[in-house]
């Protein structure tokens, strides 16, 4: 435990985030996403069709990384959660309150791999099953989203206990039932759930058919990714326990993607035991840092 609490000191002079490298990335991204799901939409072949939607994949699920990033950098990146509501929260009905209070629990030690990890749930079957299962829900997100914004939300501001209920059961982007998110919202969090709202009513009522399948099809394709994502980053050990820094680490994946592969291991993704050990770090210097703990660990051992 002290070799790691030490090495985490050693990466303290990296924690700033660059704001620029931030929104040059969200805004490259962005163009990307939507450039690719205009060639889908547009298209009337398959193979443009095929080619737009996954590239439009690729790029949603890098975008979705920015709401990991906003969960550990919360407002270190001045204008960041406003840019990335604008560009992709709202658009695609993401906000990302759904998933910041759940990641930072999840990083809690007290919480981690417990039965109160809101981004694990014990689960006896064979790990090919749960993802076989987890997989084909993602294709259903973006449905279950879009239900979500135009109708659950609405109805949860005139039902009475609705509201309450809606927070603490339809509001978190959690695999585990028995995981229960605080009902008290912010008020960034208000004006996204409105703003989903009204974009969920305009989407269905002036967008065209193949525009909202597109995105359907490359929002779930992506959703998938991350997905997937997860079970290869993780080992999966033991269950139940208090946790522990060094339990985390040895639970996560150092994956070095590399040609292609990096596509589906973005923003430093791959870094996962580091991101266990220093989850503060912006995503940006998550190599230097890969680089700095690899040569104190070679020195130490030399």
């Amino acid at each position: 435990m002290s070799s790691l609490v030490a090495l985490r000191r050693s990466l303290v002079d990296l924690r700033a985030p660059d704001r620029r490298v931030y929104f040059l990335d969200l805004a490259i991204t962005s163009a990307v996403a939507y450039a690719a799901l205009g060639v889908a939409a547009s298209s009337s072949g398959v193979a443009a069709f095929v080619v737009g939607g996954g590239v439009a994949a690729l790029a949603l699920s890098r975008a979705a990384l920015f709401a990991h990033e906003l969960a550990h950098q919360r407002d270190a990146v001045p204008g960041l959660r406003l840019a990335w509501h604008v560009a992709i929260g709202v658009p695609f009905l993401f906000p990302s309150f759904i998933y910041e209070h759940v990641h930072r629990e999840h990083h809690r030690l007290a919480v981690y791999r417990t039965a109160r990890d809101p981004e694990h749930a014990p689960d006896t079957r064979p790990r090919w099953k749960r993802l076989a299962v987890s997989q084909s829900a993602a294709l259903v997100f973006p449905g279950l989203l879009l239900a979500r914004w135009s109708v659950v939300a609405p109805l949860s501001f005139v039902v009475p206990g609705g509201r309450a209920w809606v927070l603490r059961r339809f509001s978190s982007l959690t695999m585990n039932p028995l995981y229960v998110p605080p009902t008290r919202r912010a008020p960034h969090e208000l004006w996204a759930e409105l703003a989903c709202m009204a974009w969920s009513w305009i989407a269905l009522a002036t967008m065209p058919w193949r525009a909202l399948v597109a995105a359907w099809i490359a929002l779930g394709i992506a959703t998938a990714i991350s997905d997937l994502r997860g079970e290869v980053l993780h080992r999966f050990g033991d269950d139940g326990e208090r946790g522990t820094l060094e339990r985390q680490v040895r639970d996560s994946v150092d994956l070095h993607a590399r040609g292609l592969v990096r596509l589906f291991f973005p923003m430093g993704i791959g870094y996962h035991a580091l991101h266990h050990l220093a989850p503060w770090l912006p995503y940006h210097a998550l190599g230097a840092a890969h680089r700095r703990t690899r040569g104190l660990a070679r020195a130490d051992t030399g």
